[in-house]
């Protein structure tokens, strides 16, 4: 569902811990393709100026879960 520019998942976990690790796997997923359709220089710089402009909870949130793969570190 999208909320204005929000996107509201619907899915239910166990605990934020099973949330994290599923998210986790799905962006795995999505930074390997995009890597290798813009390469992985634009994908850095485009994610680094994504995670600039979120709030300093959000940023939080993706440090406390590790939700980026190993080697995607913008936080």
């Amino acid at each position: 569902m999208n909320s204005g520019r929000k996107v509201i998942d619907q899915e239910v976990f166990s605990s934020p811990q099973d949330a994290a690790q599923n998210y986790r796997q799905i962006l795995k997923e999505m930074f390997s393709h995009f890597s290798a359709v813009v390469g992985p220089r634009l994908l850095s710089s485009t994610m680094q100026e994504i995670v600039s402009h979120l709030s300093e909870r959000e940023r939080a949130l993706i440090r406390t879960f590790e939700l980026f793969p190993e080697g995607y570190s913008y936080a």
